[in-house]
């Protein structure tokens, strides 16, 4: 879910909340009052994961760059991933 900006009239601006595409307005978490979205809002969405070596796979290490690619190299490798 992306996090936008808000402003509270009551107690002024309230960033980073979470809210869906087509929420305009949220209940404070401070105040209780009505929080309107600032346009323009930055939209900040999690990115994937950092890229990193992973040693476990295989007998040889494998560079996994996305959730994707690691998904995949676990079905090609049919292994199952614990947790």
């Amino acid at each position: 879910m992306p996090v936008y900006d808000f402003d509270c009239k009551v107690c002024g601006i309230v960033p980073d909340q979470y809210a869906g595409m087509a929420e305009y307005v949220k209940s404070c978490p401070t105040c209780g009052g009505n929080m309107t979205r600032l346009f323009p809002s930055r939209i900040n969405c999690n990115p994937d994961i950092q890229p990193y070596l992973d040693e476990n796979m295989g007998t040889e290490p494998i560079y996994i760059t996305s959730r994707r690619q690691k998904r995949d190299e676990l079905k090609k490798r049919k292994l199952v991933e614990v947790g």
